[in-house]
């Protein structure tokens, strides 16, 4: 079945690791889990034509991927279903938008004694505190705000619902320098741009990297992208692909023992 197999190319292309098989089912959702998360936030829909699909990630928010599995054009009636799905997950993002700026706007500044920040020897700028929580922001490229990452004492990371990972990112740094490195968390970035001053960009996941790097590509055409990967094989693999979709160096953290594992370590 070669539109399954449309189908597989596109969640690999998007990062969309699924565990399981996609079943030859039409007009139904059907729900997996990832490597990252038991949960079954991946979703799949392959309308009854077979002509296309609709992917994504339950727990981002994102706007449905569409995926076309056929040349053949598409109908009035499958026009209207798909355009029915696309602008009720549009008004799910609104709402999530509001409550999320309400609760960055319930923030106050982060303390500096806060465990975690201890811990990763790093200065909270850029990123604010509720209650035992730091908050981290997530921007499109137009300066909206898309969604808020919690980091709780010991480290531990989530994503409030309805924040959009996708092409979502946080700048570190107020002026744009020659280089402009590219990482996924936080305290890895706020690392490197302790260390050297540099523009630095936070992805937040692997695989938003890809996504990221082409908006930085697009934004800062004459400026060196280096993409600073954690030293796992996930995050190499998605850093990798990362670099060859701009044509960027990949950069891994000199690895003294195997607990040390990226650049705050």
């Amino acid at each position: 079945m070669d539109y399954m197999r449309k189908i597989y190319d596109r969640l690999s292309d998007e990062g969309l690791e699924i565990i399981g098989s996609i079943q030859d089912i039409t007009g139904k959702w059907q729900r997996f889990s990832s490597g990252a998360s038991r949960k079954p936030n991946i979703y799949v829909f392959i309308y009854p034509s077979k002509k296309s699909a609709l992917i994504g990630d339950w727990s981002k928010n994102d706007k449905p991927i569409y995926v076309r599995l056929s040349s053949k054009p598409l109908t009035n009636y499958e026009h209207t279903q798909i355009k029915a799905v696309i602008d009720q997950t549009a008004i799910s993002r609104k709402i999530a938008t509001n409550k999320m700026i309400t609760t960055w706007d319930a923030c106050v500044d982060p303390s500096p004694y806060h465990a975690y920040l201890l811990n990763k020897k790093i200065c909270p700028y850029y990123i604010r505190q509720l209650g035992d929580y730091l908050v981290c922001p997530l921007y499109d490229e137009f300066g909206d705000l898309t969604g808020l990452q919690t980091i709780y004492l010991d480290g531990t990371k989530r994503f409030i619902p309805g924040s959009i990972i996708r092409s979502s990112f946080l700048l570190l740094g107020d002026i744009q320098t020659k280089i402009i490195r590219l990482v996924e968390g936080y305290a890895t970035g706020m690392s490197i741009h302790m260390a050297t001053d540099d523009l630095v960009v936070v992805a937040f996941t692997c695989t938003n990297l890809k996504n990221v790097a082409l908006l930085l590509k697009k934004l800062f055409p004459n400026n060196e992208i280096v993409i600073c990967a954690d030293a796992k094989p996930q995050e190499i693999e998605f850093a990798t692909r990362a670099a060859r979709a701009i044509d960027c160096k990949v950069q891994l953290p000199l690895i003294l023992n195997h607990s040390l594992l990226d650049f705050n370590d």
